[in-house]
């Protein structure tokens, strides 16, 4: 496997685990760190947060599902 890691830097082996409001987080020698997709989430704004649902409703949640869980591999036309 390629591992395209920036040697300047120790990178240290990580756990994941998912609390129980769906946040995930990363712990390294016992000490639990928040994902980054958790802190942009509990950071947005309430427009933002508002936008996101007018979107869903626009595209529908089947379609908002599958786009949300192939980000990178879809054209969005919203």
């Amino acid at each position: 496997m390629l591992h395209l890691w920036n040697k300047k830097f120790s990178y240290s082996n990580l756990s994941r685990a998912t609390d129980k409001t769906g946040g995930r987080f990363y712990s390294s020698n016992g000490e639990k760190v928040p994902s980054v997709t958790t802190i942009l989430d509990k950071t947005k704004s309430q427009k933002d947060k508002d936008a996101l649902i007018a979107w869903k409703e626009k595209v529908g949640q089947i379609e908002a599902s599958r786009i949300s869980k192939n980000p990178c591999r879809e054209e969005i036309n919203a």
